[in-house]
């Protein structure tokens, strides 16, 4: 990889470019469907892009320590080592995480992980700017009741006084 000058990663050249595939297999769903398109313009679905790529990094670490705990190595010591290293990672995805929903907390979003067996598989969104199909299709919900309450025994109705609201 080549580096420019101002310090950020270039891509490899196509050719170069290694398959993505075993990355693609740790990213999750988006609400039962495939992650929206990298470069939309809904709000949204950019939001919804960035909790992904935060599982992905999450399920990624992960796996890496599912590998950690299955190596057998030549020492229990460097076993362990291993085994902190990768908890490491799990630690900061769990961080960044905790960020980014913190990040959109305030807007009202809501990003609901489904696990399967330690894995994130799919991610469920709810947005507090988006209106319930209810409150589009009818405004506000009405609601009245009739209360009868009979007066204690002894006491008849004509002889009640009902106070003046003030």
């Amino acid at each position: 990889m080549t580096f420019s000058s101002s310090r950020k990663r270039r891509l490899p050249s196509a050719g170069t470019r290694p398959s993505r595939g075993r990355q693609m297999k740790y990213y999750p769903r988006a609400d039962g469907k495939p992650a929206p398109a990298r470069l939309s313009k809904d709000r949204n679905d950019r939001i919804k892009l960035r909790f992904l790529t935060a599982y992905c990094r999450l399920n990624r670490c992960y796996a890496n320590l599912l590998v950690a705990r299955s190596r057998k190595l030549s020492s229990p010591t460097r076993s362990e080592l291993s085994e902190r290293v990768a908890l490491r990672q799990v630690e900061r995805a769990l961080r960044a995480r905790d960020e980014l929903e913190d990040k959109y907390a305030c807007y009202g979003v809501i990003a609901e992980p489904v696990i399967d067996q330690g894995f994130t598989v799919d991610v469920r969104f709810s947005f507090g700017s988006a209106r319930s199909k209810t409150q589009r299709e009818g405004g506000g919900i009405y609601s009245s009741a009739y209360v009868s309450i009979r007066p204690p025994p002894g006491v008849k109705l004509n002889q009640l006084k009902i106070p003046a609201p003030q």
